[in-house]
């Protein structure tokens, strides 16, 4: 996703509620798409079907504690 796109994501996620974030990052995955990495708390089932809904995929790293959005 673009970089405001992403911006955009985090608005959305952190305005409803889905996430209480603790660290956020968004990083360049490959040339000119970005992804979100986000360390928090939320109900994991609300995100999925947010982001189902937007189209985008989620990666967990569990030896870090983040999600990844793409």
């Amino acid at each position: 996703m673009l970089r405001a796109q992403a911006i955009a994501v985090l608005k959305e996620i952190v305005t409803n509620g889905l996430i209480d974030t603790v660290w956020v990052s968004i990083e360049e995955r490959k040339p000119n798409s970005f992804e979100l990495r986000v360390k928090g708390n939320g109900d994991r089932s609300l995100i999925d079907l947010f982001l189902q809904k937007h189209n985008l995929t989620l990666e967990e790293n569990k030896e870090k504690g983040w999600l990844v959005i793409y």
